[in-house]
């Protein structure tokens, strides 16, 4: 099954107040930081769902991280694995993406971590199409959760769930960029 990386990173960043692809971690922004995570894992191809130039952008608007997820889909074929990373979790690191890829791939079913509803890993079929689709047509259920649910999503516990925290203010990125070196840069790959 064909391994494809999705970086969410179409958000309006309200609560951090600056556009957070764009912010500044280690030598690079948070956007190239997180494409490096998924070039470093099991994917052929990484894509960006960003309604900005370099992005996919939303066919539904304002629909949070499902828009995202609709338009990158939109462009992919069935039964591959689609790696959806957001771009607002900088301690991630290849090794977590590949542990979700290989459980996926092994098992043919979509997965996350069991802390956290992101990363995951989900596998593209028509009828997961259909659903997103029909969520955000009719203003029902636009959580990853009730995706997940849909798709059968099994979760596995993550052995590190301190590398899946979100930084959504300004205050959780500060605890992030404070967080000891040999935490943040393990890497695979």
């Amino acid at each position: 099954m064909q391994q494809i990386g999705m970086i969410l990173a179409g958000g309006q960043s309200s609560r951090m107040g600056q556009d957070k692809a764009d912010l500044p971690w280690r030598q690079y922004t948070l956007l190239q930081h997180m494409q490096q995570r998924l070039h470093a894992s099991l994917c052929e191809q990484v894509l960006i769902s960003r309604n900005h130039s370099q992005g996919i952008h939303d066919r539904f608007y304002n629909k949070g991280p499902l828009g995202g997820i609709d338009a990158v889909l939109q462009q992919l074929p069935e039964h591959c694995l689609v790696t959806v990373l957001p771009v607002d979790m900088p301690l991630i690191d290849s090794a977590s993406l590949i542990r979700l890829q290989t459980y996926s791939a092994e098992r043919q079913r979509s997965v996350c971590y069991s802390n956290s509803f992101l990363p995951c890993v989900i596998v593209v079929t028509e009828s997961l199409k259909k659903y997103i689709e029909e969520q955000l047509n009719n203003g029902a259920d636009y959580s990853i959760k009730a995706m997940l649910a849909f798709a059968n999503a099994e979760l596995i516990p993550h052995p590190e769930p301190h590398k899946l925290c979100n930084t959504n203010t300004p205050e959780q990125w500060s605890d992030v960029i404070n967080t000891p070196s040999s935490l943040a840069t393990h890497t695979v790959g």
